[in-house]
C-alpha cells in the first residue's frame, strides 16, 4: 500500500522547529505578561505614593484645623492657608496623574475633597469642634489609606508588596502622632484632663505597636534610614512632651512650641514614608529593566536557534527522502505493533468508547471485572449506569461542557457504583475523537483505579481526626473536663461556620482544629486549673497565658489544621468589644474562626458543671448570650446561634456526658 510517506514525513521533519516556534512564543508571551504586570503594579505604586502625599497633606491640616479652634494665632492661621493649599494641589497633581496613567478613577476624591471644602467653612467660623475635626478629617484618611492597602495584594513579589505593608504601618503610627498633636494642641491651650490621658495613652499605644511591626518586617536599608531619623532631636523633644505629660497631667508648655515640634516629628515619619516609595519604585523599575534584557536576549537566541535548527532539518530531510522505501516496508509490522500496544493498554486500564450521546460502544475486560457487569449489561447502555449518587452534578456538567462543547480531553477522579452497590475511585481522562470535519464521532475514556488510595486517604484523615481529639482531650482534662466538650465545640463550630457562609473547606479546617483550643492547659499546674476557689489575681494571669502557650505550640507547623489550630488557641478567649485577652483584640480584629469558637466553647462550658461553678440552666445561657451579644461575642453569630438553636440543642443531645454510675 502506497501511504505517500514522502510528503508526510518531510512535513514531520518541519515539526520540531513548529514546536520550537510555539514554545518561544508562548515563553515570550509569558514574559510581556510579566513585563506588563510589572508596569501595571508600577502604576499603583505611583498611585499609592500620590495618594500618601494626599494623607500627608490632611494630616498636616487635620492638626493645624483642631488647633486653630481651640486657640487663635497667626502663625497657626497662616500655615493652616499653607497647609490648604498643599492639600489642593496634591490632589490637582493626582488627578493629573491618573489622566497620565490613563487611569479609569480620575476625581475618585472629589465628593470627599468636596466635602473638605465644606468642612473648612465650619472651621473658620468656629462651629464644630477639635475632637469632631479629627473624627472628620481621619475618616478621610482611612478611605485613602485603605486604598493603598490593596495594592500588596495584587503584587506577586513578597520584597515590595512586605515594603508596602511596612509603609501602612510608618502611615498608622504617623497617623497616631498626628491625633496626638491635635490632642495635645488643645489640651495645652486649655487643660488636660483624665479623658485626655486615657486618650492619649491609647494613641501612643497604637503608635507603639505600628512602630514595632514596621521594624519587624522592613528591609534592613529602611530600617537604617528610619533609626537615622529617630536619632533627629525633634523625635526626642516631641516623645519629652509626651512623656512629660504622661509623668504629670499638670505639665504645661506653649501649644505653638509643641505643635511646631510635634509637626517636625510626623514630617521625619513622612520622609520615611518616601523612601520606602522610592525603594520599591527603584526595585520594580529593575525588575522590568531586566525583563526586557531578558526578552531581547530570547529573541536573539531564538534568531540564532531556528538559523541552526533550518540547517539540520534540510540535513535530516534529505536523510529522510533516502529511506522512505525502507519505512514503506515496515508499515505492515507497524500494523502489527499497534494492534499489541491496544492489548497492552486493554490489560493495564479501564477503558470504554461512547457514541457522541453517551450510549457505551466498547468496554474492555477491566471495565467489566471493576465494574462488576458483563458486556452485554452495558453495551448499548448510557454511560451513567455506573454514576454514583456521591458524585455532584457538576462535575458531570463541566465534563460534558469540556468534551462536547470545548472538545478537549477531559481529566478527573470520578467515584463510580459497582453492580453489586459497591463503589470504586477511578482517575480518568475522557477524550473525544474528532473526523476530518471537526465533528465528534465517539469519546474514549481510560481510567486508573486508585480506590486503595482515596481509602487509604479517608483513614489517615480520620486517624488525623482522632489524634487531633485526643490532643484537644489532653488540654480540657487537665482542668477536669470530659472529651466530649472538646467534640461538642468542633460540631458547633462547623454548624455556625456554614451558617456564617464560610467555605465548607474551611468549615471542615475548623471542625478539626477546634478541639485543640485548650491545648495550651498542658503548661498549666493542676493546683491552679482545678481550683475550685476564686483565683488570685496571679493565678488568673497565669490561667490566661494558655492562650499564648497554644499558640507557640502549634504556629511554627506547616499543617494547615494546626495553623488554624494556633489561631483558634490564640484568640478564642478575645471579646467583641476588646476586653478579651491576650491581646486585647476587637471586632473583625479578631479571626472569625476565634470569633466562632468563642461563642462554641462558652455555650457549651455554660451548659456543663466545670470543677469551679455548676452547669446552668439553658435560660440562663440565653439571657447571658443575649446580654454579651456585641460585647463578648460577634452580635452576627449570637443571631445565627439564636435562629438555629434547635441544631444546636441535637447536638448538645448527642454528644451530651456519659455520668458514671
Amino acid at each position: 500500500m502506497y501511504l505517500k510517506l514522502k510528503p508526510k514525513l518531510l512535513f514531520l521533519s518541519f515539526l520540531p522547529i513548529s514546536f520550537i516556534l510555539i514554545l518561544f512564543t508562548l515563553i515570550l508571551i509569558n514574559m510581556f505578561e510579566s513585563k506588563e504586570n510589572l508596569q501595571t503594579v508600577k502604576k499603583h505604586i505611583i498611585e499609592a505614593k500620590a495618594i500618601s502625599r494626599i494623607i500627608h497633606c490632611m494630616q498636616i491640616e487635620r492638626g493645624l484645623s483642631a488647633t486653630s479652634v481651640s486657640f487663635m494665632d497667626t502663625k497657626i492661621e497662616g500655615l493652616l492657608e499653607e497647609s490648604r493649599a498643599d492639600l489642593n494641589r496634591s490632589i490637582e497633581d493626582y488627578n493629573y496623574m491618573l489622566s497620565l496613567l490613563e487611569h479609569n478613577n480620575i476625581d475618585f476624591f472629589s465628593k470627599d475633597f468636596n466635602e473638605v471644602i465644606k468642612y473648612r467653612t465650619q472651621i473658620d467660623t468656629v462651629t464644630v469642634k477639635s475632637e469632631e475635626i479629627i473624627a472628620f478629617y481621619s475618616l478621610k484618611i482611612q478611605k485613602l489609606q485603605n486604598r493603598i492597602k490593596v495594592i500588596p495584594s495584587i503584587m506577586d513579589d513578597k520584597e515590595n508588596s512586605t515594603s508596602l505593608r511596612a509603609y501602612d504601618y510608618v502611615l498608622n503610627a504617623k497617623e497616631s502622632l498626628g491625633k496626638i498633636r491635635a490632642l495635645l494642641s488643645e489640651g495645652f491651650a486649655n487643660r488636660i484632663d483624665t479623658h485626655t490621658l486615657q486618650t492619649l495613652v491609647a494613641y501612643l499605644e497604637v503608635y507603639k505597636q505600628n512602630s514595632y511591626n514596621f521594624q519587624t518586617i522592613v528591609s534592613k536599608n529602611i530600617l537604617t534610614f528610619y533609626d537615622t531619623i529617630f536619632n533627629d532631636k525633634a523625635i526626642e523633644k516631641t516623645f519629652g512632651i509626651i512623656e512629660n505629660v504622661l509623668n504629670d497631667s499638670s505639665y504645661k508648655t506653649n501649644s505653638l512650641l509643641w505643635f511646631d515640634e510635634s509637626t517636625k516629628a510626623i514630617n521625619l515619619l513622612n520622609k520615611v514614608e518616601k523612601e520606602i516609595f522610592n525603594n520599591v519604585t527603584a526595585s520594580i523599575n529593575t525588575k522590568i529593566n531586566f525583563m526586557s534584557y531578558k526578552i531581547t536576549t530570547l529573541l536573539l537566541f531564538l534568531g540564532i536557534t531556528l538559523v541552526s535548527i533550518a540547517l539540520l532539518m534540510m540535513n535530516i530531510s534529505k536523510k529522510i527522502l533516502s529511506s522512505t522505501n525502507k519505512l514503506e516496508q515496515s508499515y505492515e509490522e507497524s500494523l502489527q505493533l499497534l494492534e499489541q500496544y491496544k492489548a497492552t493498554v486493554d490489560k493495564s486500564f479501564i477503558v470504554s468508547k461512547t457514541d457522541p450521546k453517551g450510549i457505551i460502544t466498547y468496554v474492555n475486560q477491566e471495565f467489566c471485572t471493576i465494574s462488576g457487569y458483563n458486556q452485554e449489561e452495558l453495551l448499548g447502555k448510557a454511560h451513567n449506569i455506573i454514576r454514583h449518587p456521591d458524585m455532584p452534578k457538576e462535575v458531570f456538567k463541566q465534563m460534558w461542557h469540556t468534551i462536547k462543547e470545548l472538545k478537549k480531553p477531559w481529566r478527573g477522579e470520578v467515584k463510580n457504583l459497582k453492580k453489586d452497590g459497591g463503589a470504586y475511585w477511578v482517575k480518568a481522562i475522557v477524550n473525544p475523537i474528532l473526523n476530518a470535519e471537526n465533528e465528534i464521532i465517539e469519546y474514549i475514556s481510560i481510567r486508573t483505579d486508585f480506590t486503595e488510595v482515596i481509602e487509604l486517604h479517608l483513614e489517615l484523615e480520620e486517624t488525623q481526626r482522632e489524634i487531633i481529639y485526643k490532643m484537644g482531650e489532653i488540654g480540657e482534662t487537665r482542668s477536669r473536663e470530659t472529651g466530649n466538650h472538646v467534640k461538642r465545640v468542633a460540631y458547633y463550630s462547623k454548624l455556625l461556620a456554614t451558617l456564617y457562609g464560610l467555605t465548607q473547606k474551611e468549615a471542615q479546617t475548623l471542625f478539626m482544629a477546634s478541639p485543640m483550643h485548650d491545648i495550651g492547659k498542658v503548661g498549666i499546674p493542676d493546683s491552679i486549673l482545678n481550683k475550685a476557689g476564686q483565683l488570685t489575681k496571679e493565678e488568673f494571669d497565669l490561667i490566661k497565658s494558655h492562650t499564648t502557650l497554644g499558640y507557640n505550640i502549634l504556629h511554627s507547623s506547616k499543617r494547615e489544621i494546626l495553623r488554624t489550630a494556633a489561631i483558634v488557641a490564640y484568640e478564642h478567649h478575645e471579646k467583641y468589644d476588646g476586653t478579651g485577652y491576650p491581646r486585647g483584640l476587637k471586632k473583625d480584629e479578631i479571626h472569625i474562626f476565634g470569633r466562632i469558637t468563642a461563642v462554641a466553647d462558652v455555650f457549651d462550658a455554660l451548659g456543663h458543671d466545670r470543677v469551679y461553678k455548676k452547669a446552668w440552666k439553658l435560660d440562663d445561657i440565653l439571657t447571658f448570650f443575649k446580654k454579651e451579644r456585641g460585647k463578648h461575642f460577634d452580635p452576627v453569630l449570637v443571631d445565627l446561634l439564636f435562629d438555629n438553636l434547635d441544631e444546636f440543642l441535637k447536638i448538645k443531645m448527642q454528644l451530651e456526658d456519659i455520668v458514671p454510675s
